[in-house]
């Protein structure tokens, strides 16, 4: 039993695959972990300051599991960017971003953080807001349409979506059977 070809065998098929892909990958690991303890110290902080929500803590763990997918994509590109370490350093930029959430969490929470980390991290904000895109409001997706075939005259039709209302109105003249 102390084959560790044996362990191995006996978990489950996507545990499998995570640990097979990461050996002898550090900085992936690495991320791995990092990501686990940003989820961690983030749940601390909302236990904190008592702003725990189920709705903030998924969007959160949506936007880890987007991360590694994108870790995935690189990965798959790999052998395709001409010797760039493609997949290393993606891993390295988010290693950066999940440090910095990290401290952040702690420094939130209460931990001294050094004036110099503090400066940094602002820095570092200020950097990433500044690149960020821009949020796109949300987008009505329900509407109400109404098809009215009057004998004699054009068909209309009426859009209502929230508070606006259209009435679209064919010019041409009905046909004629």
């Amino acid at each position: 039993m102390s084959n560790p070809q044996f362990i191995v065998d006996e978990m489950p098929w996507i545990v499998r695959a995570v640990v097979i892909w990461v050996t002898g990958k550090p900085l992936i690991s690495a991320l791995l972990i990092l990501v686990l303890l940003d989820w961690m110290s983030g749940i601390c902080r909302a236990c904190i300051t008592k702003t725990l929500s189920s709705t903030i803590s998924w969007r959160g763990m949506v936007r880890k599991v987007f991360m590694l997918l994108l870790i995935g994509v690189c990965a798959t590109l790999q052998p395709f960017a001409g010797g760039l370490p493609l997949t290393e350093l993606a891993a390295l930029a988010f290693i950066v971003v999940e440090t910095l959430s990290i401290v952040e969490n702690a420094a939130v929470s209460g931990v001294p953080i050094p004036r110099a980390l503090t400066d940094v991290l602002t820095k570092l904000r200020e950097q990433a807001n500044e690149r960020r895109l821009p949020e796109i409001p949300p987008v009505e997706t329900h509407a109400d349409v109404h098809v009215n075939f009057p004998p004699g005259s054009s068909p209309t039709v009426e859009v209502h979506s929230g508070e606006t209302s259209k009435v679209i109105q064919n010019k041409q003249s009905p046909p004629t059977s």
